[in-house]
Order: structure tokens, then C-alpha cells, then sequence
């Protein structure tokens, strides 16, 4: 999937649901094809549930930049978008959503630029530690000598 910036990402959820017995009669009518050949609820779940699934987290994330996704609590943010949107689709459809949660992750060349910022972040703020180390140095040594009459 990619960020509204073209960042890519890889999401994994995780969910369960029951069916909603008050609407049963509902998804025997509206499933009756599958049904009839005998499948069962996972061959639903497989031509129905998981694409519109997909298609949800597509268009989230799509609507997203990646900065948003990556910040703290993106990853939480971007899971309620989700699960809100889910719940209301398996709700429509007559199932009950029970759990849900994603997991998102980064291609290796978003985390080896955010390795590599982050490298330098480091590198940056030890060369700005030893330049105020150098200069408290030099202060230091300026009192001491005008203390010692220099």
C-alpha cells in the first residue's frame, strides 16, 4: 500500500467476527450462491470480507501521508480509521466484529532512510555536545586566567 506521499507500507490485520444471528436470514439470502455449493463462511470471508477489507486500508492509507502514519501514535490513529470503517462494513453485511487490530510496517527503504536520518540526528547532536564541551573548555580556561592575572 502507499502514503498519499508514495510511501509504501505492509499491513497485516488481525481480526475475528461471529455472524450477527438477528441478521442470519440475511446472509443466507445474500450468500445463497456460495452456500449452495457448499463452501462455508471462510470462502465468504475470502470473496467478500477480506477485499472490501483491503480496499479500506487502501484508501486510508492512501489518504494519509506517510510522515502521519509514522509519527508516535500514527499507527494507532491509522488502526481506528480502520476498525471504524470495518466494524461498519461487517455490520452492514451481518457479521459482528469481535477483535481487530493491524500492523503496519515500512519497506526495507523507508527504514533505511529513517535509520539513516536517524544516524545522523545522532552524529549531529554529538558534534553539537562536543563543540559546547569545547567551548565550556575554552571558557574555563579564559576565567583561569584572568583569575591567575593573565
Amino acid at each position: 500500500y502507499k502514503s498519499s506521499n508514495s510511501i509504501e507500507f505492509t499491513v497485516s490485520p488481525t481480526y475475528s467476527y461471529r455472524i450477527d444471528s438477528t441478521k442470519a436470514i440475511k446472509i443466507v439470502r445474500e450468500y445463497s450462491k456460495v452456500l449452495k455449493n457448499g463452501d462455508n463462511l471462510k470462502v465468504i470471508e475470502e470473496k467478500s470480507l477480506v477485499p472490501t477489507l483491503e480496499e479500506i486500508i487502501r484508501e486510508t492509507i492512501n489518504n494519509t501521508s506517510s510522515e502521519a502514519l509514522m509519527a508516535e501514535g500514527g499507527n494507532a490513529e491509522f488502526n481506528n480509521n480502520v476498525y471504524a470503517r470495518v466494524k461498519q462494513m461487517f455490520d452492514e453485511r451481518g457479521f459482528i466484529l469481535l477483535t481487530f487490530s493491524t500492523t503496519l510496517d515500512y519497506s526495507e527503504g523507508v527504514k533505511e532512510s529513517l535509520n539513516a536520518r536517524n544516524q545522523a540526528k545522532s552524529e549531529v547532536e554529538t558534534l553539537d555536545s562536543k563543540i559546547n564541551q569545547a567551548k565550556k573548555t575554552t571558557e574555563l580556561k579564559e576565567i583561569e586566567a584572568k583569575m591567575n592575572g593573565n
